[in-house]
């Protein structure tokens, strides 16, 4: 990335996110020391521009976007889930900078009707008392 430039990217991100992070970490063509103060700018409606604050959502200088953020509010991440964000990483340096994006999607799986399909299991195995089944007394 060449120095005072933005390369942007899009994610999707699906209906069952619980959480997004993205970092930008070194590699093997990174500068020595890596900066730790490039910017993510992170947007629902377009390309942001670092220019006009109205074009992003919000901003982090620390190489890392933590949605929902450490200090909770999940009002954002519900905004998000089942769209797509678009993340502009910004090169502050007087120097060019290589980097790897790592992006995580945590997701969680939909229980639906867990303790109903756990308590028919249950019936199941457990005989039933209208028949001259006797029960057992195993659980899942």
């Amino acid at each position: 990335m060449d120095t005072n430039s933005l390369n942007s990217y899009p994610l999707a991100i699906p209906d069952n996110a619980v959480g997004v992070i993205i970092s930008i970490v070194p590699n093997v063509n990174s500068p020595t020391p890596f900066p730790t103060n490039m910017p993510i700018y992170v947007s629902t409606e377009g390309f942001p521009d670092p220019t006009d604050p109205t074009t992003y959502d919000f901003v982090t200088s620390n190489n890392m976007v933590n949605i929902p953020n450490p200090d909770g509010g999940n009002a954002y991440l519900t905004e998000i889930q089942n769209n797509e964000i678009i993340f502009s990483v910004g090169d502050p340096t007087n120097f060019a900078v290589d980097y790897d994006l790592t992006t995580e999607i945590v997701t969680t799986n939909d229980m639906g009707t867990y303790y109903q399909v756990l308590s028919n299991l249950n019936n199941s195995i457990s005989g039933n008392p209208d028949s001259n089944v006797k029960p057992h007394y195993y659980r899942y």
